[in-house]
């Protein structure tokens, strides 16, 4: 019998499959895709279902493996030789390359540049510590096409992040950037990338998609001891749930 699932699925899809494989007591271990669900409320109940039917379960957040991810943590062992850091991706997503009209491309449904695209750096930011969103503005054609998100996080003890992701880019750039707390401060490069998944130029493994050993790594996760994953998955949730309800539309046209 089927002891565990792997869900590919769109968030609405997604949150129906789940609560049809909690009804199956021989399913124990479940793989999600990220966003849990198409908004941090339907998210927010779907994670009591699971964690009340005591399934073990992981959630598609993999950002905290890629080699800049690992780097990015360990930075805040010393975050006191660090007063702010900024994050910059730009890309031109597939759905405005193509003109698609998929579930991606909305944010009713679970996409646009928050709910499918940002959803990766909240949780990575949660996991560092980051609680509270000092500001959140969007940007698109609509509300619900929203192509370009700018943020500002704070936490307790850390220097503030600001992020910008603009997925209807002409230029492919993944970017992060601190300032150090010296007398005289300048801003040092963390990484500098096309994309999040890329490997360094100097990577031995230049023919290995990062993407594939980072998931490999997702799914060794059960395996490991590390961080309590389900009190992450809960603080990413309602730090996503602060920055919707904090996020101002700012019409591009």
């Amino acid at each position: 019998s089927v002891g565990g699932v792997f869900l590919a699925l769109p968030p609405l899809t997604q949150n129906e499959m789940i609560l049809r494989c909690l009804s199956y007591s021989n399913i124990n271990l479940l793989f999600l895709e990220k966003p849990l669900a198409h908004t941090p409320e339907a998210s927010e109940k779907l994670f009591d279902y699971l964690i009340r039917s005591r399934k073990l379960f992981r959630i598609g957040y993999i950002f905290r493996y890629t080699f800049w991810g690992e780097q990015l943590l360990s930075k805040f062992e010393i975050t006191n030789e660090i007063s702010s850091l900024s994050l910059n991706w730009t890309f031109l997503a597939h759905h405005f390359r193509y003109d698609l009209d998929n579930w991606k491309r909305f944010n009713k449904t679970g996409g646009g540049v928050i709910r499918f695209y940002g959803i990766h750096i909240i949780a990575l930011l949660s996991e560092i510590g980051y609680g509270d969103v000092l500001l959140s503005e969007v940007s698109g054609s609509s509300f619900d096409e929203s192509e370009k998100w700018i943020a500002i996080f704070s936490g307790m003890d850390l220097p503030p992040f600001k992020v910008c992701v603009d997925s209807k880019s002409i230029q492919n750039r993944f970017n992060i950037e601190y300032t150090s707390s010296d007398i005289t401060p300048k801003a040092r490069t963390l990484v500098n990338i096309t994309e999040p998944f890329e490997f360094l130029a100097e990577n031995e493994r230049l023919d290995t998609n990062q993407r594939v050993e980072v998931l490999s790594k997702h799914c060794k996760s059960f395996d490991e001891d590390g961080i309590n994953e389900y009190e992450w998955y809960s603080d990413t949730i309602h730090l996503w749930k602060k920055i919707e309800n904090k996020s101002k539309y700012i019409a591009k046209y």
